[in-house]
């Protein structure tokens, strides 16, 4: 058995389906008021993960501790252009400010262009980082700047490198997750390699159909929608 299973469950619980919500708030005008609003809607729902900027992961480790919720830090966010050292550096900051989880994008223009040597370079050094930290990392490739091939390329390369999950959209891109992407991204890492789906997931049935199509991991800034939408 694989680590990473598709989900077969006809329903989830509100609790369960909680606990595979990655609730994100990534918008570079969000306030402190505004975060600390977010850390209520991460407690009362019971959400598996809060993602922040990396600016504010020390007070939402802080309003968070003692709760079950990891604290996920993008890196090299929304455009993934950074330098991979610049990458690599910013997991171990983040990681020693309280982030427990790690989502990088990978050079978007290296995978369109072709360069999976850069591709391959990078994702090791981010497994490397992510390792050295003891947190689990994942790729963002961002599927909508990305042929079909160029996806399953993207995947397959990372994965070789040892990423905990691939993901297909930051939220910030021109396009956003469907369940065709899952579907070919499970494909293509199996069930050793996660797949997590996010961007405008804003309702229960949407978020149990990218489930049923392999995702393990839902990630949405809204997180209380989808859970209110179960009726």
């Amino acid at each position: 058995m694989g680590k990473y299973e598709i989900i077969t469950a006809e329903n989830l619980s509100a609790a369960e389906l909680a606990k595979l919500i990655d609730h994100s708030l990534l918008f570079a005008y969000s306030t402190k008021e505004e975060i600390l609003k977010f850390c209520g809607e991460v407690k009362e729902y019971g959400f598996g993960c809060a993602a922040i900027n990396p600016r504010f992961i020390e007070l939402v480790a802080q309003e968070l501790k003692g709760t079950d919720a990891h604290i996920n830090a993008p890196i090299g966010y929304p455009w993934g252009a950074n330098l991979i050292e610049t990458k690599a550096a910013e997991i171990y900051s983040c990681v020693r400010l309280g982030a427990t989880d790690v989502d990088y994008v990978i050079s978007v223009g290296a995978a369109v262009g072709g360069d999976w040597d850069y591709i391959k370079r990078e994702a090791e050094a981010m497994v490397k980082a992510a390792r050295d930290c003891q947190v689990p990392s994942k790729a963002i490739l961002e599927c909508c700047y990305l042929t079909d091939e160029q996806k399953v390329k993207a995947a397959l390369a990372v994965k070789e490198c040892g990423v905990d999950y691939v993901k297909t959209s930051t939220g910030f891109g021109s396009g956003w997750c469907t369940v065709e992407d899952v579907k070919l991204l499970k494909e293509a890492v199996g069930v050793d390699t996660g797949v997590k789906a996010s961007g405008r997931v804003t309702d229960y049935k949407f978020a149990m159909d990218l489930i049923h199509a392999g995702a393990s991991r839902i990630g949405t800034r809204a997180g209380v929608d989808v859970i209110k939408s179960m009726g």
